[in-house]
């Protein structure tokens, strides 16, 4: 377990965070209107906090994964359109990007040494290399910004992997448990307050503006919730569409409890339930006992079903590896996500669900299209998404392309060699179960259950659901791994 944090670890954590929600308001306050041509500059200043001050570039990491959308939601009146809003939420790659680069660099040219995630980092590595590669070729078939769009999806959570590798040795960890901590308190505050206070919040945070900036060309939202006008006039709007059945199920046997479903500070449920599981799984492994029961309860809330087996399943996997050790963990592991998939998969195709379909689509083209469409070819971001979905032709005859399943989309897109990535995947549990120690089985249990998650949904593989774990769990194997002990410069 995390040993607790002290009074100036303590400070240390209010102070990274003070500086990364600083560093954020002002990198949206630059980028705002015409200014685009801002949004690299503070994520290339924050490479001199990774190299002087690596809590504060972990601050700043988490605090573009979880609040960065809330940051630019409220500055959506001075945005033009969707394409300067698209770039704005698109500067936490760049962030990725120049972190994991520089985590690159060092081990590249640093000194040589037995490092056990060698293997694992030149694996991930190529797997960044193909990504470009189909990137590239996606953008001749679709668009750019789809092609784009995707690259981001598909590669994130391989980036804040080598991240998490090169930051564990320069921090202490609980320096960083503090640092968590304060900006899981924030995260939980800010749904408790969207609860209590829908229409108040939506409208201090311009959520209506930042929903119909986000959602303007997607037919499909507007066609499911019959909103007026094609927009988003007001926060009632916003709660009107964020009022669907708990569990969100889909086909014949849909249920029919309406509630809010809260959207977090992320602006999305799943990517909010992604954030708040591993927020409550870290909780649990930290001791904070009151912080892990408010996350769990606005977990439920949410009603994400990925997110609520993770966790679950992951506490379960965790309790039966302290007593079998990695026997049981891969035992336990295994057999509960062999039935968990097969049933999801059996129950998506007797009852039509979109995400079965979505999937199936994406394992038929391995046969059809070995070679992939490229990245940004197929998915629900992507151009052919936004054009419209028949939902009904797609019961009647299945679809034609990739979409709501995250191994489906990969398969259309990359192929063959989108294999790469789920055994990235499986290779990082492996590494966590070296450790030995019992928080790094609970992130690899989560991994496990991410892995079949992305079978049925592409928020799986998203910047608050892989990308966070796997940040989290480069973080502990490098905690772990008996390796010199390295100096922030």
């Amino acid at each position: 377990m995390i040993n607790p944090a002290t009074s100036a670890d303590i400070s240390e954590g209010i102070l990274a965070t003070f500086a990364a929600c600083l560093l954020l308001a002002v990198h949206t306050l630059l980028t705002l209107g015409s200014n685009l041509w801002l949004l690299p500059l503070v994520p290339l200043l924050s490479l001199l906090l990774l190299t002087r001050v690596p809590l504060a570039f972990a601050g700043l990491c988490l605090v573009f994964i979880l609040f960065q959308n809330l940051f630019a939601s409220t500055g959506t009146g001075l945005v033009e359109d969707e394409r300067e809003l698209t770039a704005m939420l698109g500067s936490n790659y760049l962030l990725a990007v120049l972190g994991s680069g520089m985590a690159l660099l060092s081990f590249l040219t640093g000194k040589k040494h037995a490092d056990p995630t060698t293997s694992l980092q030149k694996i991930v590595l190529l797997a960044l290399a193909l990504c470009l590669v189909y990137a590239a070729y996606g953008a001749t078939r679709s668009s750019p910004t789809s092609s784009l769009t995707y690259l981001r999806s598909t590669s994130f959570g391989l980036l804040l992997l080598l991240i998490g590798l090169y930051l564990g040795p320069r921090l202490r960890q609980k320096s960083f448990n503090a640092l968590f901590g304060i900006l899981g308190m924030l995260f939980c505050v800010y749904g408790l307050l969207e609860i209590a206070f829908p229409e108040l919040l939506y409208k201090a945070v311009n959520a209506a503006g930042y929903m119909a900036l986000k959602y303007q060309d997607d037919q499909t939202v507007y066609n499911e919730h019959t909103l007026t006008d094609r927009t988003f006039r007001d926060a009632a709007d916003v709660v009107r569409f964020n009022t669907r059945t708990w569990l969100n199920l889909t086909g014949s046997y849909a249920l029919n409890l309406e509630m809010l479903r809260p959207m977090g500070p992320n602006m999305h449920p799943i990517s909010y339930g992604y954030a708040l599981g591993l927020s409550a799984l870290y909780f649990f492994t930290s001791r904070r006992r009151i912080l892990c029961v408010i996350s769990l309860f606005l977990l439920l809330a949410v009603g994400a079903k990925g997110p609520l087996v993770m966790v679950c399943a992951a506490l379960f996997i965790t309790l039966c590896y302290s007593m079998g050790g990695n026997t049981a963990f891969v035992i336990v592991a295994g057999s509960f996500s062999l039935t968990y998939t097969g049933i999801v998969f059996s129950y998506g195709l007797s009852t039509q669900d979109f995400h079965v379909i979505g999937l199936v689509a994406g394992l038929k083209s391995l046969v059809t299209a070995p070679w992939g469409h490229g990245i940004g070819v197929g998915g629900n971001m992507s151009d052919l998404a936004r054009q419209g979905r028949d939902f009904i032709e797609m019961q009647r005859s299945g679809a034609t392309y990739a979409l709501d399943s995250a191994w489906g989309v990969l398969a259309y897109q990359m192929g063959v060699f989108g294999l790469v990535i789920p055994y990235i995947l499986l290779r990082t549990v492996r590494e966590l179960l070296k450790t030995g120690n019992r928080a790094a089985t609970v992130w690899a249990a989560a991994l496990i259950i991410v892995f079949c998650n992305a079978f049925f949904q592409e928020e799986a593989l998203a910047p608050a659901g892989w990308g966070l774990l796997l940040l989290l769990a480069g973080l502990q194997i490098a905690w772990h791994q008996n390796r010199p002990p390295v100096e922030a410069t």
